[in-house]
């Protein structure tokens, strides 16, 4: 059996150096959702499709583990179809050449595009290593002009953790078409030849990024591509060209007195000290006052457009300093480094601490009791089919809902909150002379998601949940005359995200979770008047305190740094007065309105970061009108069951509606 020889744009002839096809080689009947665990010696390897395959390669894994092998591709496909998702994982053996994923050009046909490839090496020795390419076949015309492979290639990924790599490593390369968003990332082991992000013969190249972390020994390769990132210090390469960006993260081990980059082979070129950007690890000893020394070689370096360059100096995502770049000695890049002062975004961190806040304000227990039961001694006589003395003083209850609002914080901030609620209680209510005293441990649960948004645009976004537990009381007199109270206590947590950070001068994603103890309680004072047979007026008053206690926690970046800081405890106050006007349509049912004005106080928000360093965001208050609309079941012989339907609209201070289903049985 023979198969037609092709030459891939990026790697020529070495590895297909035969047409002839070995009983050795691995090529299986399907093209995709194959996987392969190799061990031995062979000459090629498929995980899935071949260089006439016309149909998508795509999901193939290959897992190799040792032995000899030629070449090896994850996915081939060819006449137009594409190669993604195929994913290759060397953990040893020696092999000549590695391709995640290929489409084959034949001249005069179309060529698919190659994408979500992944080559991962982890051990063993490897010539070449390319996470995705486009590749012409020796059938076509050796005059064709490749621009007419238009297929791009993209979103295609190699990752060095460990082992040797001889040959190179090329993220993407097209031959016609364009190649993108493909990224290297070597983080140990050690490489050597050209490494290159993306490249193409005839279309662009952009967004292609190669990313050093670790202490991996680059000392024999040359970097080639648009974004170089080094995530670590005191490292040497041969050289690094035509970089349209290059970010130093410097870990907190950072000698600034060491360059963070040697280069060796011959005078390096830059285009611009703008292409630069630096950020330091949040952890770091390096302060106001400092000189960092960034690159040398010894060769020489020029920059092309200036000698000296004012930029932003970040440490983590939550201080920066102004720090300018110049090269000394013209072999040495530095950076003088100015006073730290906090970033545009980092009043966002003690803002996302307020949403726990809302959804546990927006709770149901304090009105598991609706105002009929005020009326519950003149039910007994105009609704002949239940009665109170029926009952033995024991109730159980559940009330569940949901809330979407607004709410605004200070100096322009807002936040918007969904959420749910739900709680269980088990009510003891006692006959007094004086009138009805009722007692009943109760459980909480709520949940939400939110977005936080600062006056200047940044934006977060998270998940917060809680679990409380507590009691409620409430005493009602026979005038009418109503006072209750509550208390409870449980845990929150919250995971905040954040994706509009700048580190180093590129979009950055922030995030963390936090677990902190919660405390509320309520005092609520009221009187039921009895209008007529048919209308009750509740004029109520109440007051509800939140408490959230502080917490420490660490700050994710998407650089891998990481920062500690320390929440402090947020107090809320809310003030309401209003009414409710319950009329009664039928002997089991009952509709209700109610307007309300609700005050609202938040205390100021403190974030504490490990150098002592204050992120303050200043309390929010203000004031909220309510309109409330109900509609209630009484219980009856064929129905034991209360059931209260309540919604809610809000202007002002918090713009939104909640919606509450509310259920009760005497027993």
């Amino acid at each position: 059996m023979h198969k037609k020889r092709f030459i891939m744009a990026a790697l020529s002839t070495a590895i297909l150096s035969s047409g002839i096809v070995h009983a050795s080689d691995i090529t299986p009947d399907n093209p995709a959702n194959n996987t392969i665990d190799v061990y031995e010696d062979y000459d090629f390897i498929y995980g899935g499709g071949n260089e006439t395959n016309a149909a998508n390669a795509f999901d193939n894994r290959l897992n190799i583990f040792g032995g000899n092998i030629s070449g090896i591709f994850g996915g081939m496909a060819a006449l137009g179809y594409n190669a993604y998702n195929n994913h290759i994982i060397i953990n040893g053996g020696t092999i000549t050449g590695v391709v995640g994923g290929l489409a084959v050009w034949h001249s005069g046909w179309d060529v698919g595009n190659v994408y979500n490839n992944t080559v991962e090496v982890n051990g063993g020795r490897v010539g070449y290593v390319s996470g995705g390419e486009i590749g012409y076949s020796t059938e076509s015309d050796s005059d064709s002009n490749p621009s007419t492979a238009s297929g791009d290639v993209h979103h295609n990924s190699v990752i060095i953790r460990g082992g040797e790599v001889t040959g190179g490593i090329v993220g993407g390369s097209a031959l016609g078409g364009n190649a993108y968003s493909n990224k290297i990332s070597i983080s140990g082991g050690k490489v050597s030849g050209d490494v290159i992000g993306g490249r193409s013969m005839g279309g662009s190249t952009y967004n292609n990024t190669i990313t050093i972390s670790g202490n991996p020994d680059i000392s024999g390769a040359t970097f080639y591509g648009n974004n170089f990132i080094l995530n670590t210090s005191n490292i040497s390469a041969r050289n690094i060209y035509g970089f349209d960006n290059i970010n130093f993260n410097l870990n907190a081990n950072y000698n600034p007195q060491s360059p963070a980059l040697t280069l060796t082979d011959g005078k390096a070129t830059i285009n611009s000290l703008s292409n630069i950007a630096v950020n330091v690890d949040p952890n770091s000893n390096i302060r106001g006052g400092d000189t960092l020394n960034l690159i040398y070689n010894q060769n020489g370096i020029s920059v092309n457009d200036s000698s000296t360059y004012d930029t932003m100096l970040s440490k983590g995502g939550l201080r920066a300093a102004p720090m300018t770049l110049s090269l000394v000695g013209g072999n040495n890049i530095r950076s003088t480094v100015g006073e730290f002062d906090l970033t545009p975004e980092a009043p966002i961190i003690p803002e996302s601490y307020r949403p726990a806040i809302e959804v546990l304000h927006h709770s149901f227990v304090p009105e598991w009791l609706p105002p009929e039961d005020f009326s519950d001694l003149d039910d007994a006589v105009d609704n002949p089919d239940i009665s109170l003395k029926d009952n033995t003083g024991y109730e159980v209850f559940t009330n569940f809902g949901g809330f979407r609002l607004k709410t605004k914080g200070a100096n322009g901030s807002y936040s918007r909150t969904n959420g749910g609620n739900y709680d269980l209680g088990f009510a003891r209510s006692l006959d007094m002379q004086s009138g009805k005293l009722i007692f009943a441990p109760v459980f909480e649960y709520g949940n939400g998601n939110y977005e936080v948004y600062l006056r200047n645009g940044t934006r977060g976004y998270g998940t917060t949940k809680y679990a409380a537990g507590g009691f409620i009381a409430r005493k009602v007199y026979n005038s009418g005359f109503y006072f209750e109270l509550s208390a409870r206590g449980g845990k929150s947590d919250n995971n905040f995200t954040s994706d509009d950070f700048k580190i180093a001068g590129m979009q950055s994603r922030a995030n963390y979770h936090s677990s902190a103890p919660i405390f509320t309680g309520h005092i609520r004072l009221g009187k039921a008047l009895r209008l007529n047979q048919n209308n009750l007026l509740d004029v109520y008053s109440y007051y509800f305190y939140t408490r959230q206690g502080g917490t420490d926690t660490n700050i994710h970046y998407s650089n891998s740094a990481s920062e500690h800081c320390n929440f402090s405890s947020i107090n809320s106050s809310r003030f309401k007065l209003g009414y409710r006007l319950t009329t009664r349509t039928s002997r089991i049912s009952r509709i209700y309105t109610g307007l309300s004005f609700q005050y609202d106080r938040n205390s100021n928000a403190l974030t504490h970061l490990e150098d002592g360093t204050e992120i303050f965001n200043k309390g929010a208050k203000g004031s909220s009108g309510i309109l409330e609309f109900g509609w209630q079941i009484k219980p009856n012989r064929d129905n034991p069951w209360l059931v209260d339907i309540n919604t809610t609209g809000w202007i002002g201070h918090q713009k939104g509606f909640t919606a509450v289903a509310k259920m009760k049985k005497s027993f």
